[in-house]
C-alpha cells in the first residue's frame, strides 16, 4: 500500500471551498493524524511478516504462538575447571571479571537456557504455527520437525500401541535438537514419545 500525504485528501476538496484557506487549514489539521495512523497501519502488516520480521517484531511474534524464547536445558554454561574438561574456563581475573568461570557446585548440571535468535527463532516460530494447527498426523509431524532440526533427514514411525519413534539419521544429533524434537513433536494425548539417536 502507497504511503499517504495530507495533499491526498485536500486535493478532493470541490471548486466551491478550494479558496477558503481557513477550510483547508482545518481540514489539513484534523487529517494529518489520520493520515498517519494510516500510514502506520499500513507498515504494520510488514513488520510482523514471519519471514521479514526482525527483532523487537520476531519476539513478539514468539510470544503471540507461544514459541518458547527460552529452550532450557539446551545451552552449556562454561564454569571454572580443568583443561580436559569441556567448556571449562581458566580461574579468572581480578581486574576482569568476563576472563574466567564460576565454581560449579557438586550435581549442578553445568547446562542453561538457550535463548534462540534470528533464523533460529523464525524456523521455531513457524514450527510452532504449524504445531499449533497440527492433528498430529505424520506428514505435518515431519514438516515441523524439519523445520525445527534445519534438515529432514530423519524418521518419524508409528510403532501403533500408543508410542512414536523419531529415529534421527543425521550425523550430528545434540542435546539441544533431542530437546527440540521433545518441545515441538505434535504428540496426541496419551502418546509416548521415543527418541533413537
Amino acid at each position: 500500500m502507497n504511503e499517504k500525504a495530507v495533499s491526498d485528501y485536500t486535493k478532493l476538496i470541490t471548486s466551491q471551498h478550494r479558496n477558503k484557506e481557513k477550510f483547508i487549514q482545518m481540514l489539513e489539521e484534523v487529517s494529518s493524524p489520520m493520515v498517519g495512523f494510516f500510514n502506520f497501519f499500513a507498515t504494520l502488516n510488514s513488520k510482523y511478516d514471519v519471514d521479514t520480521a526482525n527483532d523487537p517484531y520476531l519476539e513478539t511474534l514468539a510470544r503471540w504462538t507461544g514459541t518458547p524464547l527460552i529452550i532450557p536445558g539446551a545451552a552449556i554454561e562454561e564454569y571454572f575447571g580443568f583443561s580436559d574438561q569441556e567448556n571449562a574456563l581458566t580461574f579468572g581475573e581480578t581486574d576482569d571479571p568476563t576472563v574466567g568461570g564460576y565454581f560449579r557446585e557438586s550435581g549442578q548440571s553445568g547446562t542453561g537456557g538457550l535463548v534462540p535468535k534470528g533464523e533460529l527463532l523464525r524456523r521455531l516460530i513457524k514450527a510452532k504455527i504449524l504445531q499449533n494447527k497440527s492433528t498430529g498426523c505424520l506428514i505435518e509431524t515431519k514438516e515441523i520437525l524439519t523445520l525445527v532440526l534445519d534438515h529432514d533427514q530423519f524418521k518419524v514411525i508409528d510403532n501403533e500401541n500408543m508410542t512414536v519413534t523419531f529415529k534421527n539419521l543425521y550425523p550430528q544429533f545434540t542435546k539441544t535438537h533431542k530437546i527440540l524434537v521433545q518441545l515441538f513433536f505434535p504428540l496426541p494425548s496419551g502418546v509416548q514419545l521415543i527418541i533413537e539417536e
